[in-house]
């Protein structure tokens, strides 16, 4: 993991969600594309083929009960910085925050679901530190 700091602060076209993935990838932001306002209702199909573009697949898991995935996954809860209105993605390893792409790093005051990256191909070097497909009970 190599964390990335999101860009888009204090907008309604927030970042975080691709900078959290960049970091658990170690590419770049500018390698993936924004959420806008054009494509905000699409976001989860903007970031899937984003994604799947670089051979992997986004599972999406509620947290009730509360159950943390194994390695590095997005934990996606509400922001402390906004009153507790709006969702902010982070990044989590076996449960626990371990990077906010937001500059003050705050983190989330709690995590609603998780977001996957489960590699599309079982190749060891895709799968060494990302859930796998076993563990998701599928």
């Amino acid at each position: 993991m190599k964390p990335v700091t999101m860009r888009a602060i204090g907008t309604d076209e927030g970042d975080c969600l691709m900078a959290a993935a960049a970091s658990i990838l170690e590419i770049e932001l500018a390698e993936l594309p924004p959420i806008t306002r054009d494509n905000d209702a699409e976001w989860f199909n903007v970031f899937r083929d984003a994604m799947r573009e670089r051979g992997f697949d986004v599972v999406e898991r509620a947290n009730d009960p509360p159950l943390a995935p194994n390695g590095y996954a997005i934990a996606i809860g509400l922001s402390p910085r906004n009153q507790g209105t709006e969702n902010h993605a982070v990044v989590a390893l076996d449960g626990a925050v371990v990077h906010d792409p937001h500059p003050t790093r705050t983190g989330i005051s709690r995590i609603d679901y998780w977001l996957m990256l489960v590699p599309l191909a079982r190749t060891p070097a895709r799968v060494s530190q990302l859930t796998s497909l076993d563990e998701l009970e599928l």
